[in-house]
């Protein structure tokens, strides 16, 4: 019997491995997909070794509360307004958010859902790529890192990002946000992966003082947020217009610059004319713009790329 579960093991693990490198479409996913991500990481979630790279201490205000986490699956309901109120009315003990759900936190409807988020649970992010540099700004109370090589990266999104390089940002900006790494295989987007997992690292952590928690009053547009005076920013192909254009944005958004983090979407724009575009954008606001990411993906790390 012993056998047989590691032999069924590695098949849910090569069956993942291998269709976890694409976008499955709807009508995999409908044939049973789910399901399989479902086993594979109801079984890793519970034994997934946990790295704490960053570790300031979780806000105090929940410490000792009960319960269940609970996970926004993503999915094609833009609603995410309306997710967030009923995942809050089951008092869980913490929201867990993927990629849509994250980046509409930067919206100006998505920052007032930030405060009855962080009035009720713990919010935490699946920090699996450059497009989540944003809310670093947005102080997620836990960065859950899928890493494969030492880089936070997606199946599909081109905009990896060191892990080196994200502890020393969150070092740089004093980040109050808790970052964990842990195998990019043994985590799935799934409910029982990724509750399990968050429901591990609060019950292993400790808790600061109340009077060490920063004022929270997040300070974002779409695709950028403000914190501690560093812009931390997403750069799509439509960003990509006049950089004096984009400097006033930034300015905008807060003129006390001390740095602006740039993470780009590498699936649509060249290196080369990212880092251009940068020293550009750097020039017009006469202050360091530092690039944080860079092309690759999972199959690209696998590839030895």
């Amino acid at each position: 019997m012993r056998y047989l579960k590691i032999a069924l093991l590695l098949v849910l693990v090569i069956i993942y491995v291998m269709v976890a490198t694409h976008n499955p479409p709807p009508w995999f996913k409908a044939l049973g997909y789910n399901q399989i991500l479902d086993a594979y990481g109801q079984i890793t979630a519970k034994y997934a070794p946990l790295n704490r790279v960053f570790d300031p201490g979780l806000r105090s205000g929940w410490a000792g509360k009960v319960g269940s986490a609970y996970a926004l699956i993503p999915n094609d309901d833009q609603d995410h307004r309306s997710q967030i109120q009923s995942a809050l009315q089951t008092d869980p003990l913490a929201l867990i958010e993927c990629s849509a759900v994250d980046a509409w936190h930067t919206t100006a409807a998505g920052q007032a859902s930030l405060g009855l988020i962080r009035d009720k649970t713990y919010r935490v992010v699946v920090f699996d790529g450059g497009h989540h540099l944003p809310t670093l700004g947005l102080q997620p109370d836990i960065l859950l890192i899928p890493a494969l090589h030492d880089t936070a990266v997606h199946t599909y999104m081109r905009d990896g990002m060191s892990v080196q390089t994200l502890q020393q940002l969150l070092e740089k900006i004093d980040s109050p946000s808790v970052a964990v790494t842990l195998p990019r295989w043994l985590v799935v987007k799934r409910p029982g992966s990724l509750e399990t997992i968050t429901e591990r690292i609060i019950r292993e952590s400790d808790y600061r003082l109340d009077e060490q928690d920063p004022a929270f009053d997040p300070c974002a547009s779409p695709g950028m947020s403000w914190y501690n005076g560093y812009i931390l920013a997403y750069v799509n192909r439509a960003d990509l217009g006049n950089s004096a254009d984009y400097a006033v944005r930034l300015k905008e958004l807060n003129p006390e610059i001390k740095e602006v983090f740039l993470a780009f979407n590498y699936n649509d724009i060249d290196p080369d004319e990212a880092t251009v575009w940068a020293d550009q954008v750097g020039a017009q606001l006469g202050t360091a713009v530092t690039i944080v990411n860079r092309p690759i993906k999972v199959s690209d790390l696998l590839l030895g790329r």
